[in-house]
């Protein structure tokens, strides 16, 4: 029996006790309130102690108040670049997606964007395994849902190795150079094997000219970031 239905059954019996003392019935009462107070504590414990299978990375632009790595770490080609975190036209799921553009012209090379806790190059990084309750021993991914705004743009995402911020991933987990369509697809980077304890670098974005030889203009459309246990 949960709460509530302490709650319900307790009004019942005090309804059937109105010929019973004062005395009696304030027992009663606080008996079942003692009742009501143990098993509330017994959930936190148990919600406290239960492991996390993951956790959401960005999800809509309205919940930024709740996560931990933001899109301030631009690099390369800085007003090459533009970054929408609020993109309502064509979101993946839910009301926001994230909208890239990257310019080619003015002879840039290349540009990318990394998500930053503390929005610092320098950090500090966060526990994951801590901060989101997830054992040790668990493995995890990033999971992402992508497309490009005419098809055929090559972009490569990463994770950590942000250099100079102690970040525990000292080398970047890579993904390959995917070509993108116009539709959404998901996409995933393992991190099995991975330290995690302090990760400065949550996600990051990248392009360059040289795998995108015919285009003058990229754009990129990011959504549902998550990161998920794998075992």
């Amino acid at each position: 029996m949960d709460n509530r239905g302490l709650k319900e059954n307790l009004k019942k019996q005090i309804t059937h006790m109105r010929n019973y003392s004062l005395f009696h019935v304030y027992k009663f009462i606080r008996f079942y309130l003692g009742l009501v107070l143990v098993m509330s504590s017994c959930q936190k414990s148990i919600n406290k102690s239960c492991p996390c299978q993951g956790f959401t990375f960005y999800e809509e632009a309205s919940d930024s108040i709740n996560y931990y790595w933001f899109p301030s770490g631009w690099m390369g080609s800085l007003s090459s670049i533009t970054c929408t975190e609020n993109w309502i036209e064509n979101p993946h799921s839910g009301l926001t997606c994230i909208r890239i553009t990257y310019n080619t012209d003015n002879y840039t090379l290349w540009a990318g964007i990394y998500w930053l806790n503390n929005n610092s190059w320098n950090g500090p990084g966060i526990n994951v395994y801590e901060t989101f309750r997830i054992p040790y021993t668990r493995q995890l991914k990033i999971t992402f849902w992508c497309r490009g705004e005419t098809g055929g743009e090559t972009v490569q995402f990463k994770i950590g190795g942000v250099s100079g911020a102690e970040d525990s991933i000292i080398l970047p987990v890579e993904s390959s150079w995917i070509k993108l369509t116009k539709t959404w697809s998901k996409y995933e980077i393992d991190l099995s094997g991975q330290d995690l304890s302090n990760l400065v670098g949550g996600f990051c974005w990248v392009v360059n000219n040289v795998h995108n030889p015919s285009f003058n203009n990229i754009i990129l459309y990011i959504d549902d970031i998550n990161y998920e246990t794998s075992n």
